[in-house]
This record gives C-alpha cells, sequence and structure tokens, in this order.
C-alpha cells in the first residue's frame, strides 16, 4: 500500500481534512437530504462525550466496553495516555474483559529503573502482646491488632528490635482506631532519644525514614515506645515493620505467605484457609448459601495510598471486592471470572478521599465453590517510566476509532481500530517525529497462558473458554513479559523463561526506522475453546496482512447497507418543550446511530453451549449477563423490545433471537434468569406482521404460550422474595401482551386457545382491579400483598404503565393520570420524572406515553416523549433508564443498552406520525406533527408515510398499500392512533 494511506485514511476520519469535525451536526435541519440514506461516515462523533464502544453484527467481540460500574464517560474510560485499544469477548455464555489488550508508549533513551518491592528486615504483627512491655497503659491483643489504653498521664508502650538500618530504612506503623494523641520514639543502645513524630491525632498508616530521622546507621539494636497523650487516650496498631526503600510505598499488604492474619474475619457463610501462600474462600454446602466474604478494617489515607492491587489465581464461579467506610458496600469488582493481577483506583471509583477508616471484603460468588487470593496491597500510585501520550484526540464512528496521540518528546501516532471480519481486530497507525533516543512500545495486558511463535510472529494467549492471538509486526523486538503493569511501567523487571502466570504484560519495541515514518499493522484474532489456537493465529495473521484502508472501507459499506435499510424520518426536531440546545441534527445523529448500536448488538450463535440462534445482546458493550443460562447476555424484557426495531433492518437476526430466548423456557413455563414483565407476545406478533412468516410464529407458539401462562401467574420480579406480592408493571404487561396472544392464535388458526386467551385476559383483569384499586378512582400502589393486606406506593411511571391496558376505563384512569400529574412538569428534565427513581425506563415509558393517548392526554404523551428523546440525545448514550439532579441529566443503569435505542426511535417515529407497538402499520397525529418516515418494509413491501397536525391529514406511499384514495389517505385529530386496514395491504390475506 501506498506509504501515507494509513495516516490519510486516520486524518480524515478524525476530520483532520476540509469536511467538517462532526460531519453528524452539518446538516442543520436533520432532514435526509433529497431522501438518500444517511451514510456511516456522518456519523462522526469527536466530542467529549462520544461513545468509544464499535462492535460488529454477529461478532462476538467489542472494542472498548463500557464499565457499567463507573460513573466516568466512555472517554475516561477508554481514552488513556497508553491509548488502548480495550476489548472484550463472548463465549461460553460469558462475556472476558480484555482490557488493554493493546497499548502504544514511548520508551525513554537510558536503562529503565525498575519497579522494586520492599523487603522486610522486621515485623511485628500484633497478634500477641508478647514482645511488649507498657508504662502508664494496658495491652491487650484480639483480631490481630494491639490495643493500647493509658491509665495516666505519662503513658506508652515498648518493644525492642534489632535491624540492619543500611537495608531497612523505613520504619512503617499502622494505627487504625486512635482517640486522643500520639507520638513514637526510639532510643538507641546508647541511650539516645529520638523522637520520630510528635504527638498528633492522626491515625493511619505512617512511615518514617529512621536513618534520617536519628543519623544512625548500619545494624542497630532499638528501642521503640508509642506514646499516648493524656490518661484517656486509647489507640490500635496492627502491624510494627521496619522495610527496605521501594518505588512506591504501601499501606498494606499481605501475600499470605505467614498463614491467615487474624485481621482477617470470614463472614458466616464462607470457610477461608490459607494453602500454599493463597487464601482459598469456599462457600460450604452446610451454609445455604451462594456467596461469603472476609473483612479487613484498617485506617488509611487514600490520598496518598489510592491502588488496591489484587492478585487472584483461581476461582470456580466468580470473585468480587468490595469496600465500605461505614456505610454501604461499595462495588470495586462485581462478579468476575478473570484470574491475574488487578488494579483498582479506589477514590476514582468510590468517591471517597483522605483518611477512611476502610474495609475491603473479598467475596467469592457460586454455592460450593472456591476462590483463591494470591494478595492485597494497598499502595501509592507509580509513576510510570514509560512514556504516555502527551495528547490525545479520537473520533467515533460505527466502523472505526481513529486515533492521533502526541508524546512529549515531538513523536505522533495517527492511526485506526477496526474489525477484520467478525472475528479479528487491525489496529493500524504511522509513527513519525519519535527522537532517535525514544522507542516506540507497542504493549498489552495479556489473560490466559501465553506462547510465542518465531516464524509468524503472534503471541497467542489460552484460556479454558477461548484463545486469542496478537500478530505482531515484522520491525519489532522479541517479546518481553512483566508480571504486572507496575513492572511493565518502570521497564522491569522481566519474567525470564516462558512466563507461568496467566496474567501479566507483555511488550515489543520498533528495532528499525526505513525513514522519516513507518506504517504499522497489528492484527488480533480470536477463537472459542483451549483448542483454537491456530485458528486464532490464523485470523490475527489475516488481520495484520489486511490493507487498513480496504478494511475500513469493507466495514463501512456493511453500516452503510444497514442505514440504507432503516427506516428514514423527515423531521427531528424536538416538540412540545424547550429544545434546550438540542438540535434537530443531533437528533438525526443520535437516530441513525441507534440503527447501528441495534444491529452491532447482534451476537451470533454459540454452539459451545448449544444455543444456535443469535441473541440481541441488552448490553452488549455493558456485558449484561443475566438473562437465561443459554443467553446470558439478553434480558428478555429489553432484548425482545429491541428484536421488535431490529426487524426493520434484520428480520432474520430478529426471529433468531426471539426463538433463542424462547428456546430456553422451561416445561412449568419459567425462563431462567433476571425474571422480567411480558413482551415476548407483542414481539412475536410485530414479527410476524412485518415478515409474514407464520411457520416460524407457530414454532414458537408452544413455547411463549408457556411462558406467558407463567408471566400472568407470577407478576413480579425475580429479586422480590415474596411469593404473595403482585406488582402492578408486570400485571398490566401481562394482559397488554394476552391481547397479543389473542391476535396470534387467531392468525394461527387456533380457535380453542382464542377463548383460552380471552378467559385467563378476564380473570387476571378481574384480579387486577381487586388487587391494585380500592375504588374505581384511586391511585394505585406498584406492590401489593393481597395476603398480608399490605401495599408498597413503588415508583409513579410503573404505576402509570397500567394505562395502557385495554380494560383501564377512564374512571380507573383518573386516579392514574393524578400521580402522573403528581410529578409532571415539562420545564424540568425528563418532564419531571427519573428525580431520585428508576422509572424512566422505555419498557415503562412506552406504555404510560401510549396510556396517555389511549385517554385523551395527547400534549402530555407528546411533553414526554420529548423530553426523554431530548434528555438521552444530551447524554449521548443509549441507557437502560434515565435519571436526572441538579446538575443535569444522566445514563443509569445498563448501558450502554437497547431501552435507550427503542427510546430515541420510537419517538422520532411517533413524532412523524407512525407507530409501530401494534404490529400492523400504525399512525398518530401528535401536536405539531409535520413531517413522515420513508423505508418502512413489510413483508417486501415498502411504505412512506406523511403527516400535518395543519391539515389533520395522514398521506401513505408504497408498494404495501393499494392505490386507493381510501387507503392511502386519512384524516386524523390530534391525539388519534388509525391502523391500516388489512383491506388496504397488497400483501395476501390471513
Amino acid at each position: 500500500m501506498a506509504g501515507g494511506s494509513i495516516a490519510a485514511t486516520a486524518l480524515m476520519a478524525l476530520g483532520w481534512d476540509a469536511a467538517p469535525a462532526n460531519a453528524a451536526t452539518s446538516a442543520g435541519d436533520g432532514v435526509s437530504e433529497s431522501g438518500q440514506p444517511v451514510r456511516a461516515g456522518a456519523l462522526a462523533d469527536a466530542g467529549p462525550s462520544q461513545p468509544r464502544w464499535i462492535s460488529r453484527s454477529q461478532s462476538r467481540i467489542v472494542v472498548n466496553p463500557y464499565d457499567v460500574l463507573s460513573s466516568a464517560s466512555p472517554v475516561e474510560q477508554s481514552n488513556r495516555q497508553d491509548v488502548p485499544l480495550n476489548a472484550a469477548y463472548y463465549a461460553h455464555d460469558t462475556a472476558t474483559r480484555l482490557d488493554d489488550l493493546l497499548m502504544l508508549n514511548v520508551r525513554p533513551g537510558g536503562a529503565a529503573p525498575e519497579y522494586s518491592e520492599a523487603e522486610v528486615g522486621f515485623v511485628d504483627g500484633c497478634e500477641t502482646t508478647g514482645e511488649w512491655s507498657g508504662t502508664g497503659v494496658t495491652l491487650s491483643s484480639s483480631r490481630g491488632q494491639l490495643a493500647i489504653t493509658a491509665t495516666e498521664a505519662d503513658a506508652y508502650a515498648s518493644r525492642l528490635v534489632s535491624v540492619d538500618l543500611d537495608t531497612y530504612p523505613l520504619l512503617r506503623i499502622s494505627v487504625p482506631k486512635l482517640v486522643g494523641q500520639w507520638a513514637l520514639r526510639a532510643t538507641d543502645a546508647s541511650g539516645t532519644v529520638v523522637v520520630l513524630r510528635p504527638a498528633g491525632s492522626d491515625p493511619g498508616v505512617h512511615f518514617y525514614d529512621v536513618p534520617k530521622l536519628t543519623g544512625w546507621s548500619g545494624k542497630v539494636s532499638l528501642r521503640i515506645d508509642i506514646l499516648l497523650t493524656g490518661s484517656d487516650a486509647s489507640m490500635s496498631v496492627d502491624e510494627l515493620r521496619i522495610q527496605s526503600r521501594s518505588t512506591v510505598l504501601s499501606a498494606f499488604e499481605d501475600d499470605f505467605s505467614a498463614g491467615l492474619d487474624p485481621g482477617w474475619a470470614p463472614s458466616s457463610a464462607v470457610r477461608a484457609a490459607v494453602e500454599d501462600g493463597s487464601l482459598n474462600l469456599t462457600v460450604p454446602n452446610t451454609t445455604g448459601t451462594w456467596y461469603g466474604f472476609v473483612n479487613r478494617t484498617f485506617a488509611v489515607d487514600l490520598d496518598r495510598f489510592p491502588i488496591l492491587k489484587v492478585k487472584v489465581d483461581s476461582v470456580g464461579k466468580y470473585w468480587a471486592i468490595k469496600v465500605n467506610n461505614g456505610g454501604t458496600d461499595i462495588i470495586v469488582q462485581n462478579n468476575t471470572t478473570q484470574l491475574g493481577v488487578f488494579t483498582f483506583d479506589l477514590p476514582k471509583i468510590t468517591g471517597l478521599r483522605g483518611v477512611q477508616s476502610l474495609s475491603i471484603r473479598l467475596f467469592v460468588n457460586g454455592y460450593q465453590t472456591t476462590a483463591s487470593f494470591d494478595s492485597v496491597i494497598l499502595q501509592e500510585r507509580t509513576v510510570p517510566w514509560l512514556l504516555g501520550a502527551a495528547q490525545l484526540d479520537t473520533t467515533w464512528y460505527p466502523h472505526q476509532l481513529p486515533f492521533k496521540a502526541g508524546y512529549p518528546g515531538g513523536g505522533q501516532v495517527v492511526g485506526t481500530d477496526t474489525f477484520s471480519g467478525v472475528d479479528g481486530l487491525s489496529r493500524s497507525f504511522v509513527v513519525s517525529g519519535l527522537p532517535a533516543s525514544e522507542t516506540l512500545q507497542i504493549s498489552g495486558q495479556y489473560f490466559g497462558t501465553p506462547s510465542y511463535d518465531t516464524r509468524s510472529r503472534t503471541l497467542t494467549f489460552t484460556q479454558p473458554d477461548f484463545s486469542y492471538t496478537v500478530a505482531l509486526p515484522a520491525q519489532t523486538s522479541t517479546p518481553v513479559f512483566y508480571a504486572d503493569r507496575d513492572t511493565w511501567s518502570c521497564g522491569g523487571p522481566t519474567l525470564t523463561g516462558k512466563p507461568s502466570t496467566v496474567n501479566g504484560y507483555w511488550s515489543v519495541g520498533l528495532t528499525s526506522r526505513s525513514g522519516p515514518s513507518q506504517n504499522v499493522r497489528i492484527g488480533c484474532g480470536f477463537a472459542v475453546s483451549a483448542e483454537a489456537a491456530g485458528t486464532s493465529r490464523a485470523r490475527a495473521t489475516t488481520a495484520r496482512a489486511a490493507d487498513p484502508t480496504e478494511l475500513v472501507a469493507s466495514n463501512e459499506r456493511a453500516f452503510d447497507r444497514l442505514l440504507a435499510a432503516a427506516p428514514r424520518p423527515v423531521d427531528f426536531t424536538i416538540r412540545s418543550v424547550d429544545a434546550d440546545g438540542v438540535g434537530a441534527a443531533q437528533v438525526r445523529a443520535m437516530y441513525y446511530r441507534a440503527w447501528a448500536f441495534l444491529a452491532s448488538s447482534v451476537l451470533p450463535p454459540q454452539p459451545e453451549i448449544t444455543q444456535p440462534h443469535p441473541i440481541l445482546a441488552t448490553g452488549k458493550a455493558a456485558l449484561y449477563l443475566h438473562g437465561a443460562p443459554g443467553a446470558r447476555a439478553a434480558a428478555s424484557w429489553d432484548s425482545n423490545i429491541g428484536t421488535q426495531f431490529l426487524a426493520y433492518v434484520d428480520p432474520d437476526a430478529a426471529w433468531g433471537s426471539l426463538e433463542g430466548i424462547l428456546s430456553l423456557v422451561e416445561a412449568d413455563g419459567l425462563l431462567p434468569g433476571e425474571f422480567l414483565p411480558a413482551r415476548e407476545a407483542q414481539t412475536a406478533w410485530v414479527l410476524s406482521c412485518l415478515t409474514g412468516d407464520d411457520q416460524r410464529l407457530r414454532a414458537i407458539y408452544p413455547a411463549l404460550k408457556r411462558l406467558l401462562v407463567y408471566k400472568q401467574d407470577h407478576p413480579k420480579y425475580s429479586g422480590n422474595k415474596n411469593p404473595n406480592d403482585k406488582d402492578l408493571p408486570f400485571v398490566a404487561h401481562a394482559l397488554i401482551d394476552t391481547d397479543f396472544a389473542v391476535e396470534i392464535a387467531t392468525r394461527l388458526g387456533l380457535d380453542d386457545d382464542v377463548s383460552f386467551w380471552k378467559t385467563r385476559y378476564d380473570a387476571l383483569n378481574a384480579k387486577m382491579m381487586s388487587w391494585f384499586w380500592s375504588s374505581p378512582t384511586a391511585q394505585p400502589p406498584q406492590v401489593v400483598d393481597p395476603v398480608a393486606g399490605t401495599s408498597y406506593p413503588g415508583n409513579v411511571m410503573s404505576v402509570t404503565d397500567a394505562l395502557h391496558v385495554r380494560t383501564v376505563d377512564d374512571t380507573h384512569a383518573s386516579g392514574l393520570v393524578a400521580e402522573f400529574e403528581g410529578l409532571y412538569d415539562r420545564a424540568k428534565p425528563l418532564a419531571g420524572f427519573g428525580l431520585g427513581t428508576n422509572d424512566v425506563r422505555y419498557g415503562i415509558t412506552s406504555h404510560t406515553i401510549y396510556g396517555l393517548l389511549d385517554h385523551h392526554e395527547p400534549e402530555r404523551a407528546t411533553v414526554l416523549s420529548n423530553a426523554i428523546l431530548r434528555d438521552a440525545t444530551r447524554t449521548d448514550m443509549f441507557a437502560e433508564r434515565y435519571q436526572w439532579e441538579d446538575s443535569g441529566v444522566f445514563p443509569a443503569g445498563q448501558r450502554p443498552s437497547l431501552f435507550g435505542v427503542a427510546d430515541v426511535i420510537d419517538a422520532v417515529w411517533m413524532n412523524n406520525g407512525y407507530r409501530m407497538d401494534a404490529g400492523r402499520p400504525g399512525f398518530v397525529m401528535l401536536p405539531q406533527s409535520n413531517g413522515g418516515v420513508d423505508n418502512l418494509r413489510f413483508q417486501g413491501r415498502r411504505l412512506d408515510v406523511r403527516v400535518s397536525s395543519d391539515t389533520g391529514e395522514v398521506r401513505l406511499d408504497g408498494s404495501l398499500v393499494r392505490d386507493d384514495m381510501r387507503c392511502r389517505t386519512f384524516h386524523l385529530s390530534v391525539g388519534q392512533t388509525v391502523l391500516l386496514p388489512d383491506s388496504c395491504l397488497t400483501l395476501p390475506p390471513d
């Protein structure tokens, strides 16, 4: 390829040519130009809230997965100085994060300083009082803490220490608890007394440089005195140690080499034991629970010691970490199966600062399983020797992630990350301007057993469930390996021989310079199961050999085809609420990104778990895994709603996802995993209307019937353990879905089932009225226990979901509308909803919006729909739900995920006069509607819609509709919805 082609591609993608920096915002009115499809290149986002994840339909790979436990933006998570390519891979019904899969740093000239750990010359773990004496104090020891309590004014505790100060100059003391003030002094053999620390009231971990403070050196015998000030003073000490200097200081570390320190307190549901230098946590069958933990509490200054580093050797199911500073637990690491050394920035994750009484909790999650922890360290930040980018500019496209990195010495890297097929990745770049003394380092964190093939220059990492390979460029050195990020960032020490660990870091340097710039290509390949190393290697070398420009172009064409298939709205303006700076061009970009997100969320069949169907993942980039075994990536509620929209552009994948989920319904009707409201019948009906595939509809009907009956009989969330509770949105969803079941049974000619569903509807509707309405005009609660006679008010929007139930008449709706009015405020974010609640999610709000239309409230329906559209667009994130506080709107829950996609697409469609929820083509007249939707497809036929609230007309065009004015023009009042009659369709009759 031409020498500058990679640079040209990346520069153009970043907007550093004559094109606008963000092409998606260049169309002021947001109207599809001359009805032409939007192109993937027009969706560029170079702003600070840009997405950072990409994937491909039917790919197991995610680039830059998002950590939903973090409040950091996608840019803050992914755009680090190391220019990382982060990834995740789905296999065996789980997803494995591969953070720092590739990184780009500059190695300075000269020798590396290398990372050094502290060596210990003396340590007292305070497990007994045996070596301690006291004056004016009482001493006791419990659970690895020495308690010192003053009984008179001149009070101190002492012990003797012998140590070589030339080798071990630093004294460290940990004080988890303190009342009053304390001081520290040392006395040598000659009787010379030196105060190491004057009296102060600060607990925590403290270091003192004994030679510097005293002038002493060599081997010495010292008496260490811990002094208390005041007769009512007391303190606890959990360790006194004297150690060598090191690259960073640590407030706490335990490698379990001395057994289980009594400071670790096991929960009642776990068995804790140290074997071969590892802490093994086991949940035995006698506890009857599925998780347990050990807890360690100490005082620490998180401003000085912010980094928690944990090494995990093995795990049977999941391990996790939480911390607590006296309030509720804060998740540091959610359930994971990954092994290796993990580094956590506690202030960044938790928001905690300064001196804290901090409890660290190590969890094992999994009934009768074991997790093994090799070490736990709380330390200072490591200042890296390797240089990161001083400036990093990135742009998001659905098909590539171009970047430009500038380094402190003047070097520059311009490149892009993109897919190579669905099983590989390509990172290509041009490096230029590096000083002669500096070297560009290509590095990565590895997960799995590493092997290096010299002939193909490939690094392969094998895990039990999959393998992945990095194909290195020809002009690089032989890889070297490091134990963890600290040793890698300091240039050593390297591991000798073949690494025996399943996690660490590798690095190579660019060894030759053929001119002022170098073109570099790196390929990554993935394959399922440990036996697939050869396949992953082949995919990686294919990605490395491919022309990066053609890879980008090929991926762009795939997304162009997707966007060409998407329905094309005419009007993208926000109406009935203050747009608050959100323009039509932003909404337009968000709308088409929604389609890219939706299609990219499809996972391929997973034969390794006997799942032959593709699955629409609820949060592919969020790594959601709480669905039914066999489709853990799919929350049934979210994924089925997403499937309804997916069917407009990829009907086969949509059918496959529904078939895959329903194949997991058990004989009694239970769908395992997170148990959520019913949308399966609606989804099946929408797919049937869009595709006309009655054969697939008939095939899924038995499982659909079992599931809907189960959801009718068990209307509550799986996390609610009260078997008597009834949850109104679950009941409402079941009733609405039963109406769709009637449609399906009618379509399939199942007359007995038509009667069956109508009878069950009437019975459940009667129960709903008795459970939730104490009178026809009452304001219903969300949850009731009819046995105990108790209720829980819950979230307003969760209750107003029932407005869309066919048999909730205007009288019964009056209480629901009154509850809605209690929060509704068009001047507030999200129309007043979502302040401290989790009720602004599409599964709920869509029924509320439709219900408001059902009950003659078109203005409120329009306000709510457009407020959500505006505020979702503002966040630049497709989220499970949206919330707000004084600082503004923010995405919450699983994110990115499918509900946000549905929020945007459905709102834009309704603004343009089209409703999709009935399956059959539906048209709605909202206030200020003057637009339309082109390129709607039903069974291969096209439908174009135009709507005008000024004239009250809906006009139709396209091959779906008979050429009859009575079928092509409808007159609607504001708020009215009409379905296209079957007699107007050119489709064969049912």
